[in-house]
């Protein structure tokens, strides 16, 4: 990870996974740690050096993928992750660092 600072990852509140080019997790911070342990996760799963389009729908993985080939600038989806007791829904954004 030579181009992030963990700490700057760390502190921030969302949960951040940074993927290389075939979808790979390079990096995570304390929130994608917190939330995936919270929550049953597992992180051997959705770690460092798993593939994060492996678990993705269809639709998201297709997002996914044309932001890293470079084909839009961004992409966003909203999805529902509830759980047993809480209803929650969570908003995907996945950026590209190229300009």
């Amino acid at each position: 990870m030579d181009f992030l600072d963990q700490s700057v990852l760390d502190s921030l509140i969302d949960h951040i996974a940074v993927l290389d080019k075939k979808g790979e997790i390079i990096a995570i911070n304390k929130g994608w740690i917190n939330f995936s342990i919270e929550n049953g996760g597992d992180l051997s799963k959705s770690g460092i050096g798993t593939n994060y389009l492996a678990v993705c729908q269809e639709e998201v993985r297709s997002g996914i993928l044309q932001v890293l080939d470079g084909r839009i600038n961004h992409f966003t989806f909203e999805y529902p992750c509830h759980s047993g007791v809480d209803i929650r829904w969570f908003l995907l954004r996945v950026t590209s660092n190229h300009n």
